[in-house]
């Protein structure tokens, strides 16, 4: 079901977790999304949900003017001023007022009134007003009321509290930071927000869940760990993901964990929705942009299940298809997040979850006969115009999408590859990992037999080449892409993990020092 960008929320108090103005402000949004991200205590980002305080979802809307609006009491709340309802009198410093319209006078409008740094500034909502953001830079702007809610233009906020406000076409970024706060702490030369600051939110291009994989990126953006040997008894974790500093992850016996970064301390999630609690036994967690994601199954060993969704702490569980389903994964194209899964009941059917409106596509790749090009779907790994799965018959299949894959709802290709062995001759077989590397188009393979081997694809190559032969069995492969864009491919060597940055040149792909 869409969502509408109308927000119908009253001129209430708003949930999101303000910081006074005296620490600084950093807030980083995008239009019609109610997740934003803020700077915590310690100066890491964290993402947050803008909720009014009756719960229902606030979003930031760009006008026909071309400025940011947001809401009134959560721009002022956010610039670090108090609200000054019940204070008689003149407004203090560093304080904002609405004034409803007083019927008994002819032709009164509704107001608002700002004080800070001992400028005073009173507009009348729904009345146009200029001011100037920078020399030859003045804008026309306007207080709107939509659906009982007030917006406030975020740049003229910025104006009056001395702060800045970025808007970066490119990613859609809308960006607030207080006069307090050093912006290149957060942004870089682009106007966009610092690949640092980026990685340590947790998405990270490169990262599959569907590889079971114990690895993952630090939110350093450089270091790679195994969180099994971060866990007394190092015990078998898979499916890890990361928010910030709090690592989550599905034990041994299919519960979904939590462990701090720095701490070794580990807790199970209590899952609950509006009826009470609700027992979870989970194949894969994934999280991102304040939400946890899953695989519901019905004991530990099982992949097919029910994809559910729910907030970070539990809370709010909701199944998000009727469908039972497996190999979910997350990828993102054109600044949007999509959950991919397979649908148990065929084995050939591939769906796609628009996380923005909660969508649900059936992705359809078939050649142009119409002919289902899925069948017997084992594991799967999906590129921006490949598709790979490997079927129960232990067949590895490679399907060229062309340049289709923007449409999303169809996908025409007649170019469906089964390799039986590599470039080198070997059987192709015994395949414990896929992952794609979704930057430079390369499709990785690890295998198991009697010595381990790591393979690669791309479309300019055609072929699977060796990329190395290891005197010990390699598992679980995962890949990463470092804070300077480094590449590296990570795996289980011999039930260790050694971490090998990796480069491109000419459809070819080698280790480097």
């Amino acid at each position: 079901m869409k969502k509408t960008a109308a927000v119908t929320a009253a001129l209430l108090s708003f949930t999101f977790c303000t910081h006074s103005f005296a620490e600084g402000t950093f807030l980083c949004m995008r239009a019609d999304e109610s997740t934003a991200i803020t700077a915590d205590t310690d100066g890491s980002l964290k993402y947050i949900d803008m909720t009014a305080s009756n719960g229902e979802v606030v979003y930031p809307q760009i006008s026909t003017d071309g400025n940011t609006y947001l809401p009134f009491r959560y721009v002022c709340e956010m610039a670090g001023l108090k609200d000054a309802a019940g204070i008689a009198g003149e407004l203090p410093d560093g304080y904002f007022r609405y004034w409803g319209a007083d019927p008994s006078v002819p032709g009164d409008t509704q107001k608002i009134e700002i004080r800070c740094g001992g400028n005073y500034y009173c507009h009348d909502v729904g009345k146009s007003f200029t001011y100037e953001v920078k020399p030859g830079d003045v804008r026309t702007v306007s207080i709107y009321n939509i659906r009982g809610s007030l917006y406030f233009p975020m740049t003229y906020m910025a104006k009056i509290t001395n702060s800045k406000a970025v808007w970066n076409g490119n990613s859609g970024r809308i960006m607030y930071i207080s006069n307090s706060l050093n912006s290149s702490d957060f942004i870089d030369e682009r106007n966009d927000l610092r690949r640092d600051k980026e990685l340590n939110l947790g998405f990270d291009y490169f990262s599959n869940n569907l590889t079971g994989s114990p690895l993952y990126l630090k939110s350093d953006g450089i270091t790679v760990s195994s969180l099994s040997d971060e866990i007394e008894g190092n015990p078998y974790v898979r499916s890890v993901t990361r928010s910030g500093k709090t690592i989550y992850f599905v034990d041994e016996s299919g519960r979904v964990c939590t462990k701090h970064e720095d701490s070794p301390e580990v807790s199970r999630i209590s899952f609950s929705n509006v009826d009470g609690a609700v027992d979870v036994s989970a194949d894969t967690a994934i999280v991102v942009q304040n939400r946890l994601y899953g695989i519901q199954v019905s004991s530990a060993g099982e992949k097919y299940g029910r994809l559910f969704e729910c907030r970070l702490d539990g809370s709010g569980f909701r199944y998000i298809t009727d469908k039972t389903v497996y190999n979910l994964f997350l990828r993102k194209y054109g600044g949007n997040l999509y959950l991919y899964y397979c649908d148990a009941a065929t084995k050939s059917d591939l769906y796609m979850t628009e996380l923005k409106t909660m969508d649900e596509y059936k992705i359809e790749i078939t050649d142009f006969s119409r002919n289902n090009l899925l069948s017997n779907i084992d594991r799967l790994a999906v590129g921006e115009k490949t598709v790979a799965y490997i079927d129960g018959s232990e067949r590895l299949h490679v399907i060229d999408l062309g340049d289709n894959l923007e449409e999303y709802e169809i996908i025409r290709t007649d170019v469906n590859t089964i390799f039986a062995q590599g470039e080198d001759g070997e059987p192709l077989n015994n395949i414990t990992s896929m992952n794609y590397d979704h930057i430079n188009g390369v499709l990785y393979v690890t295998q198991v037999d009697y010595t381990g081997k790591t393979y690669y694809y791309t479309k300019s190559l055609g072929k699977f080449r060796r990329l190395e032969r290891s005197p010990h069995p390699v598992t679980r492969l995962a890949l990463f892409s470092d804070v300077n864009y480094n590449d590296i491919c990570a795996k289980i060597v011999n039930g260790k993990p050694q971490v090998d940055y990796v480069r491109f040149s000419d459809g070819a792909v080698e280790f480097v020092n």
